[in-house]
């Protein structure tokens, strides 16, 4: 019995027949592979738009705590510029100023002797009103250093003594070669973030102090599984932010771009 060869069997079809096989074949081939690419696009895009997000995200609390330690060097720079301020005057100026900056807990004036004056407002800040903050070994450590450096310094999270985890920063005052203590401003995470952070829709951000967790907004889910990081690291601050896309996000996003196609 002979044998048939598959490839001279081939080699005798018609070309005009074999032609739409082989196109077909190309098509498909090519579809394949322009699939493969608009999905790698896709991927790209939606990247790109998270890190665009992640960006904006951290050049915002960049400047909103640049503006608010600024506020409080004013505040000390013009009781060294008018060698100390009367309390009414001093008082008048931080509530003005907290009127004006949310996301303050307190600002306080705190002795040469490490020990809380005054402090804007009194109403939720009862507890601190002449604490003797060099009872505590943290507080001690950073008001000394803010003192001999004589420069701003943030603390890391602290448990405040108003309530809930935030941190302090500290800016000493000086007039001439006499040191007249401290201005200080407090801060509880949770209140700042919710009055500061400016999220696009389709967006929510985690923030964590090394591996901390100190912020989170509510909803927030990572079952995507895509997240962009960016550091906020102003002033010494060394906090991590996490942006998640929503599902809704995604899947919009997704749908869009395959109408397209």
């Amino acid at each position: 019995m002979t044998k048939l060869n598959p490839m001279r069997t081939l080699c005798q079809i018609p070309l005009k027949k074999l032609l739409p096989l082989l196109l077909g074949v190309l098509a498909s081939v090519a579809v394949f592979f322009l699939w493969q690419q608009l999905t790698i696009n896709e991927e790209l895009h939606i990247n790109q738009l998270i890190q665009q997000e992640a960006d904006a995200i951290q050049l915002q609390l960049n400047q909103e705590l640049t503006t608010r330690i600024q506020g409080l060097q004013r505040i000390a720079n013009r009781w060294q510029a008018s060698g100390g301020t009367a309390r009414e005057l001093w008082e008048a100026d931080t509530t003005a100023y907290i009127n004006n900056f949310s996301g303050y807990q307190a600002i306080e004036w705190v002795d040469s002797n490490f020990k809380v004056r005054w402090v804007i407002p009194v109403v939720g800040n009862e507890a601190v009103q002449n604490q003797d903050l060099s009872q505590e070994r943290r507080h001690l450590i950073t008001l000394r250093l803010a003192r001999d450096l004589n420069q701003v310094i943030l603390t890391a999270n602290i448990s405040l003594a108003q309530g809930g985890q935030g941190f302090i920063t500290t800016i000493p005052i000086f007039v001439g070669d006499r040191f007249d203590g401290f201005i200080v401003g407090v801060f509880r995470f949770q209140s700042l973030f919710d009055s500061v952070l400016r999220v696009s829709s389709g967006y929510k951000v985690a923030i964590y102090e090394r591996d901390k967790l100190i912020y989170r907004q509510p909803g927030l889910t990572t079952e995507s599984g895509y997240r962009k990081t960016v550091f906020i690291r102003a002033y010494g601050a060394d906090w991590r932010v996490e942006v998640f896309p929503t599902p809704e996000f995604i899947s919009k996003t997704k749908s869009f771009l395959s109408s397209i196609v």
